[in-house]
C-alpha cells in the first residue's frame, strides 16, 4: 500500500510537471498570437499578406485550444488522482491503526503469556525442590537425622532402653524369685511329711517358714494358678531378655511365626539394626523333612549337621526387597559360591552398617 501512494505521488509530481510546462506553452503562444496581430496591425503589405497572417493566426489559436483542453484534462486527472490518493492515505491511516492495535494486543498476549511461563517455571522448581526434600527425609528417617560433615555416628556398647527396663524390673523379678524359692521349699515340705522336717533340727526355721507358708486346701488351686501366673511372666520375661541380648550381640532382631500356606513349615523374619527403612527384613523359610533324615532345598546351610530332627537342615531365602537389593551386591557370593547362610547375614549386617557410619 505506501509503494502505491509513493508511485502515484511520484506520478502526480510528473503530471504536475507536464501541465506546468504545457501552461508555459500556452502562454508562450499566446504572446506570440498577439505579437504576430500587432504585427499584421502594423504591416503596409498586401492583400495577400493579411490573409495569410490570418490563416497563422486562425491555425495558432487552435493548437492553443487543443493545449489548453488537454491542460484542462490533465488538471482534472491530478484532481481525481489527488482524491484517490487521499482516500488511499486514509485506508493507509486505518491499517496503521488496526495494526497499531493488534501490536498492542499482540505484545499483551505476550507479557502474559511471559508471566505465564515463569509462573509454571517457578511451579517446576518448586515441586523438584519439594520432591528433594521428601526424597532427603526418607532417608533421613531410615538413617537418622544428622549431617554427615559434622556428626559422627556413635555405636553404643548396650541398649539404654533395654537397661532402663532391666533396672525397672529387676526388684521385682528378685521378688518373684524369692517367692518360687519359697514355694519349692513348701512342696519339698510337704512332700517329706512334717515327721521329718521336725526331725531335722538344722532346718527348723526353714520348716517353720514352710509350714507358714503352705496353703490350705480351700487355697491351694488358688495359689497354684498364681504360681503358673508368676512362672509364666518370668519365662516372659527371661524370653523378652533373651531376645534383647541376641539383639544386641548379633545385631539382628528375629521373630518367629507359623506359615499360613504351610503348617508343615515356620517362618523367621530378620530385621538388622542398620536397616536404611523400618520396613527392610528378610524372610527365611524352615520346612520340616518329609522323610526322617531328609535335607532341605534352601539356599543356605543351617550348620554341618543334619540339624534338628525332623526338620531340614537348611533354610530358604524369601523374595522381599531387601534380599532383592542383597542380591545385587557382593554379600550374595557367600550364598551362590559357599551356600553359607550365616556369613550372608553377617555380610549384610556389615553392608547395612558400612552405609549408614562415617568412617573415622
Amino acid at each position: 500500500m505506501e509503494l502505491e501512494l509513493e508511485t502515484i505521488k511520484a506520478r502526480e509530481g510528473v503530471w504536475k510537471r507536464e501541465a506546468s510546462s504545457m501552461r508555459s506553452l500556452v502562454e508562450t503562444y499566446k504572446m506570440m498570437e498577439n505579437q504576430m496581430v500587432m504585427a499584421a496591425k502594423k504591416s503596409k503589405g498586401g492583400a495577400s499578406t493579411p490573409k495569410k497572417q490570418e490563416n497563422t493566426g486562425t491555425g495558432t489559436g487552435t493548437c492553443a485550444e487543443a493545449l489548453e483542453v488537454s491542460l484542462t484534462a490533465s488538471q482534472e486527472e491530478i484532481q481525481l488522482l489527488q482524491k484517490q490518493c487521499q482516500q488511499l492515505q486514509e485506508q493507509h491511516d486505518d491499517i496503521s491503526n488496526a495494526h497499531t492495535t493488534l501490536q498492542t494486543e499482540y505484545d499483551t498476549v505476550k507479557i502474559k503469556f511471559g508471566k505465564l511461563r515463569e509462573a509454571l517455571m517457578k511451579e517446576r522448581e518448586n515441586a523438584s525442590q519439594a520432591e528433594e526434600r521428601m526424597i532427603k527425609a526418607e532417608t533421613l528417617v531410615g538413617k537418622g537425622s544428622y549431617n554427615e560433615d559434622t556428626t559422627k555416628c556413635l555405636h553404643l556398647a548396650e541398649n539404654p532402653f533395654s537397661m532402663a527396663v532391666r533396672e525397672m524390673y529387676q526388684s521385682e523379678i528378685e521378688g518373684l524369685k524369692a517367692d518360687i524359692e519359697q514355694l519349692q521349699v513348701a512342696a519339698t515340705a510337704t512332700a517329706t511329711g512334717d515327721t521329718s522336717m521336725e526331725s531335722s533340727t538344722g532346718n527348723s526355721a526353714a520348716a517353720a517358714a514352710a509350714t507358714a507358708t503352705i496353703p490350705t486346701s480351700n487355697s491351694s488351686s488358688l495359689d497354684a494358678q498364681k504360681f503358673s501366673k508368676r512362672l509364666k511372666d518370668q519365662f516372659r520375661e527371661q524370653i523378652g531378655l533373651f531376645r534383647e541380648g541376641v539383639y544386641l550381640i548379633t545385631g539382628l532382631k528375629v521373630d518367629m511365626n507359623m506359615d499360613p500356606a504351610n503348617p508343615d513349615a515356620i517362618r523367621f523374619k530378620v530385621r538388622s539394626m542398620y536397616n536404611e527403612r523400618e520396613s527392610d527384613h528378610l524372610e527365611l523359610l524352615w520346612r520340616k523333612n518329609k522323610k526322617k533324615h531328609g535335607h532341605g532345598h534352601g539356599h543356605g546351610k543351617g550348620g554341618e549337621g543334619q540339624g534338628l530332627e525332623g526338620w531340614a537342615s537348611s533354610l530358604d531365602i524369601l523374595d522381599t526387597p531387601l534380599a532383592q537389593e542383597m542380591a545385587k551386591e557382593s554379600a550374595f557370593d557367600y550364598m551362590k559360591k559357599f551356600q553359607s547362610l550365616p556369613a550372608f547375614i553377617a555380610s549384610v549386617c556389615l553392608t547395612l552398617f558400612e552405609r549408614q557410619t562415617l568412617a573415622i
